[in-house]
């Protein structure tokens, strides 16, 4: 990671500080829109014919690779609706909701509501879902998203994930089976109540996105994306953070070096 000039950034700091988690929110929905309009001019300047169809086929191979845009190509689609990602996350959790599966929305998603805004691609929940509850989820959802009973069930089997693609938009969403550790349970009894769009939603409190995206640096061989949400999410949410809490499960789950380094690197107030 390049060196910071940490007066600079904390000038950044101070202002996503004062900003709702909300706002930081929407300017990352801004540069989500931006970031895809940017990649269908590209594929329109450098392949001009392409159909409509086609142009979406390739969209789907920029943002998330060959192989799933292999798959969208066999669906059939349902129009184009121009829907806001977070509408349609909104619809899965509404689903969830109706049917008391806990879940807290993790991942990029978390890291921009408490950190700083970015381009993310899909995103992240996590759920506690029993098998019971697969047939009620599947037919709740069917109409509106690619889903698959037999992959929800290897994920609830595996504690693994699951994908759920809204037909009518280019987005995807991963759902993640709580892992059955004595961390990873507890993430689910923290989670915050927060804002998506016009309505109440969970999140992954701010520790735990901290830590969760340790986790992943760490498994990565170090992430620059995975440790950059985790400095951005510290320095938003320093003054609040519980650092106990922190300290503990960053050596219980072997990241408490990278924790250190979050400290050292992070822009905070002169008298800090």
């Amino acid at each position: 990671m390049a060196v910071r000039d940490l007066k600079t950034e904390w000038l950044r700091v101070k202002g996503y500080r004062a900003m709702t988690p909300q706002r930081r929110f929407e300017i990352a929905q801004g540069l989500i829109h931006t970031g895809r309009m940017t990649v269908e001019r590209a594929i329109q300047q450098q392949r001009p014919n392409l159909s409509a169809r086609d142009l979406e086929i390739e969209l789907w191979n920029r943002i998330y690779g060959r192989g799933w845009a292999e798959r969208m190509r066999s669906l059939a689609r349902k129009g184009k609706q121009n829907m806001e990602d977070w509408r349609v996350v909104s619809k899965i959790i509404q689903v969830l909701e109706e049917h008391g599966i806990p879940y807290a929305i993790v991942g990029g998603y978390s890291a921009i509501y408490w950190g700083r805004p970015r381009f993310t691609q899909d995103a992240d929940l996590l759920v506690d879902l029993k098998m019971s509850q697969v047939n009620l989820l599947v037919e709740a959802l069917a109409d509106e998203f690619v889903i698959s009973r037999e992959a929800i069930q290897d994920a609830i089997r595996l504690r693994s994930e699951f994908n759920l693609i809204h037909q009518a938009e280019v987005f995807k969403t991963d759902l993640w089976i709580v892992p059955n550790t004595p961390y990873d349970r507890q993430v689910l009894e923290r989670r915050r109540r927060g804002e998506l769009g016009d309505g109440a939603v969970y999140y992954q409190s701010p520790e735990d996105t901290i830590l969760s995206k340790l986790r992943w640096c760490k498994a990565a061989n170090f992430s620059e994306r995975q440790f950059g949400d985790a400095l951005g999410v510290y320095e938003i949410q320093e003054r609040t953070l519980d650092q106990s809490y922190l300290d503990h499960w960053a050596r219980v789950l072997d990241v408490a070096g990278l924790l250190e380094k979050i400290r050292a690197e992070a822009a905070l107030p002169p008298d800090v």
